[in-house]
């Protein structure tokens, strides 16, 4: 898909499925200069949960490293947690 300054491809189990990965492409070099930075210095990839606190718990017992508990934030809950190489993901929890 392309959009007026942006390069960028969907990806979904299919058509109707919540959940997506979009990849965009840094396509200037200013764009370019921000690969690893995005988010305050992190990628930010988050995954939706329709229990936060039993994922949580379920993840913290197999051993994931989270950063607190799940919190309020705007719009649900959600909390922070790394994979074994250190990058940071979120697991997020919506109000509606």
């Amino acid at each position: 898909m392309f959009s007026p300054g942006w390069s960028y491809l969907t990806v979904a189990p299919s058509p109707n499925n919540e959940t997506v990965l979009e990849l965009v492409k840094a396509d200037t070099p200013e764009r370019e200069a921000l690969i690893g930075r995005q988010a305050a210095d992190q990628v930010h990839i988050m995954f939706a949960s329709d229990d936060i606190d039993a994922d949580y718990r379920r993840l913290k017992e197999r051993g994931v490293n989270f950063h607190g508990q799940p919190q309020s934030v705007p719009g649900g809950r959600g909390v922070g947690f790394q994979d074994l190489y250190g990058n940071l993901f979120d697991l997020y929890q919506s109000d509606k």
